[in-house]
Formats: C-alpha cells, sequence, structure tokens
C-alpha cells in the first residue's frame, strides 16, 4: 500500500501522479489531507482520508493520529507532499 500525505494547498502533480498510480498499481493508493482541504478532482479507486483532532467520524473518510500512525507504518511507501 502506498499512502501520500498531502498539505494545503494541494499541488495539481501530486494529485495526476496519484491518479496514474491508482490506474497502473494492483494495490490503490491512500491519500491523506492533513489540512482541511478538498481535492476538486476526481481520483478513481483511491480512498482519501481527512485528519481530524477531535471524534473522528469514518463515514465522512475522518481519520485521528493515531490511525494515520498506523497507516504511515503499514504503508510500503509513504510520499509527502
Amino acid at each position: 500500500m502506498m499512502v501520500h500525505l498531502l498539505k494545503d494547498p494541494v499541488d495539481p502533480l501530486a494529485v495526476q501522479t496519484i491518479t496514474t498510480q491508482a490506474s497502473t498499481h494492483q494495490s490503490p493508493p491512500v491519500v491523506v489531507l492533513l489540512s482541511p482541504s478538498e481535492i476538486t478532482a476526481k481520483m478513481p479507486r483511491v480512498t482519501v482520508y481527512h485528519v481530524t483532532e477531535y471524534s473522528p467520524d469514518p463515514k465522512k473518510g475522518e481519520i485521528d493520529y493515531p490511525r494515520l500512525v498506523d497507516l504511515i507504518f503499514s504503508a510500503d511507501k509513504v510520499i509527502a507532499w
């Protein structure tokens, strides 16, 4: 699994790279938004999470910092943009 950490503003090159990886890799990448931003581009086969400090709602794709650490340590590769 590949995890992409995105800060605000989201780099268009990051979105293009992630979209390409999603279409060419067997395991779809995971994107974690570190700031309260939105990705405007559609990225099929990509799981997107938002980091929140208080009471994350998994239905909204929110995770907390302990879950973020779990994702980082379980990933094969982590890319920070």
